[in-house]
């Protein structure tokens, strides 16, 4: 019995929840499976499975592995089953794309449609272009610019950023100059996305004259977590327009200082290597994207 095979009854054993059941798919006995699943965790020196009444669940390092080869034994599984009809047409290939959830939820989800299969990324920016430029990611979508000279890239366009706050953070009385704002600041705890907060600091400096003026209560890689917490009283925070603006429109939150002029955060940036591999691909892609933008 080949290796090989040792890793397709894992896999079938993982998408079905049980030995039988993974058994069943493999077309072999049930005792049969559970020798493979045994030779193949005594030859990774891991345990694949945690064995249960009601089944089998992956153990952490057993979803490293089968995450790592899924989808090319999906691959040839499809080719194994075409050939048994006669068909032997490989699926096409996802393309992975790297990006905030929050940007994919909002911007592109809506408009996602099956023309290609999609996997996704979420992380910082710089795990996202970190992975772009080692090749675990086809295309990117942050604010960051990638270094690589051979990344292609392209604005997708600046976003309008509001300050907002819940009604209780807000002041009693409207703030209407550049020292009652300053003031209000300093005196309010802040929600950001990451520690780094470019934009933010930017607006500090240029109101306060500091780029650290206040406490940073939360912080949290997902613009959905800081436009609730925001919501729930935890602290102000410089939210993109679109993101906010139902809250805006319904009372949940209260732009401050509507007057001030905010600095021009940075824009979405569209990249992808410049390499051959699979460009007609990307070029749909990143042509879909640029259209989402654009609606």
């Amino acid at each position: 019995m080949s290796k090989f095979e040792w890793v397709r009854t894992a896999l079938a054993i993982a998408h079905a929840g049980s030995i039988t059941a993974g058994a069943a798919i493999r077309n072999i006995s049930q005792p049969a499976a559970s020798q493979q699943v045994g030779s193949l965790e005594r030859s990774l020196g891991i345990k694949v499975f945690e064995r249960k009444r009601t089944g089998v669940t992956l153990t952490a390092d057993g979803a490293r592995f089968l995450h790592q080869i899924a989808t090319p034994i999906d691959q040839i599984e499809w080719l194994l089953e075409g050939l048994d009809v006669g068909q032997a047409e490989l699926p096409a290939l996802p393309l992975v794309i790297g990006c905030h959830a929050e940007w994919f939820d909002r911007s592109f989800m809506p408009r996602l449609d099956d023309s290609l299969p999609i996997r996704t990324f979420f992380a910082d920016d710089k795990t996202i272009l970190d992975a772009l430029l080692s090749g675990n990611v086809d295309i990117a979508v942050t604010l960051l610019a990638p270094p690589a000279s051979y990344i292609h890239s392209a604005s997708l366009g600046p976003r309008k950023y509001v300050l907002v706050a819940s009604p209780q953070l807000c002041p009693l009385e409207p703030i209407v100059n550049d020292e009652a704002l300053s003031k209000w600041i300093r005196a309010t705890p802040w929600v950001g996305f990451s520690e780094e907060l470019p934009a933010t600091r930017q607006f500090w400096f240029a109101v306060t004259g500091s780029s650290n003026p206040t406490m940073l209560q939360l912080t949290a890689p997902d613009i959905r977590v800081v436009a609730t917490a925001v919501e729930q009283g935890v602290g102000a925070s410089l939210l993109p327009y679109d993101f906010c603006q139902e809250a805006l429109n319904n009372n949940r939150l209260v732009e401050v200082a509507p007057w001030y002029v905010l600095p021009t955060p940075p824009s979405w940036i569209l990249s992808a290597s410049k390499t051959t591999k699979r460009h007609k691909e990307k070029d749909r892609l990143m042509a879909s994207i640029i259209e989402t933008v654009e609606k």
